[in-house]
């Protein structure tokens, strides 16, 4: 349902902050904003049209040339309760 797709100046920067057995500080900020956003985009897209839920919500990640690219993706609802059983209908 939507993409995005976040650009690093240098993809060798990017990369090498992943080689160590440290917490990603500026990568890994960049990387979890950039999801969060495209989340928000998602479901707010999906209320636009209608919906008041988003199932089976995938993501993916992938380096090419010199950026990263984040896809969200989902399937937008719109979900309704479904009404109880009168209970003096009910036979046992």
């Amino acid at each position: 349902m939507n993409a995005f797709s976040a650009s690093f100046k240098n993809l060798e920067d990017a990369l090498a902050s992943f080689a160590d057995d440290k917490e990603l500080s500026g990568s890994s900020r960049l990387l979890e904003s950039a999801r969060n956003y495209a989340i928000r985009k998602m479901t707010s897209d999906a209320a636009a049209r209608g919906a008041n839920a988003v199932i089976g919500i995938d993501s993916e990640t992938s380096f090419g040339g010199a950026s990263i690219h984040i896809m969200i993706y989902g399937t937008a609802v719109r979900i309704e309760p479904i009404p109880a059983p009168d209970p003096g209908g009910l036979s046992f």
